[in-house]
């Protein structure tokens, strides 16, 4: 992942928060409950947290005859 792709800091993206079940909030480990966009010293980028749109593939549908 380039680092023009990384979204900006905040929770939402954090390894230290889990969304709470009203998705509008996260747990902080260290802050406690916060807002996704909220933003500390302590933000450790999850790329697992990220969700990545599939990328398209062209596929070649032309078929030669011999």
């Amino acid at each position: 992942m380039k680092k023009r792709d990384i979204p900006e800091k905040a929770c939402a993206y954090c390894e230290n928060g889990q969304r709470l079940i009203d998705s509008e909030s996260a747990l902080c480990k260290y802050k406690g409950p916060v807002a996704l966009d909220f933003r500390c010293r302590r933000f450790v980028f999850d790329p697992l947290k990220m969700s990545l749109e599939p990328r398209k593939i062209k596929l070649n549908t032309k078929i030669e005859t011999l």
